[in-house]
């Protein structure tokens, strides 16, 4: 699993952004259950497809970067 990053927050950039995982799962390419187990650290995302989610919520990697408490970046 992806241990410096918060993938959690990927879900919330995704909320604030008003997309479903329909919606994202199709401009991935992929199924809606892979980017439900991606946003919940259950499959390691692929750093190509962290790049094109990022890209589409409008964050960088380092917004999901997990702080030294566990928290996401200030």
């Amino acid at each position: 699993m992806n241990n410096n990053i918060n993938l959690t927050k990927l879900r919330e950039a995704r909320e604030k952004k008003g997309l479903s995982l329909a919606q994202v799962a199709k401009y991935l390419d992929m199924s809606k259950s892979s980017v439900w187990f991606h946003e919940q650290n259950r499959v390691a995302i692929p750093a190509n497809v962290l790049f094109e989610v990022c890209k589409l919520y409008g964050i960088t990697p380092n917004d999901l970067m997990l702080t030294e408490k566990g928290g996401g970046a200030a």
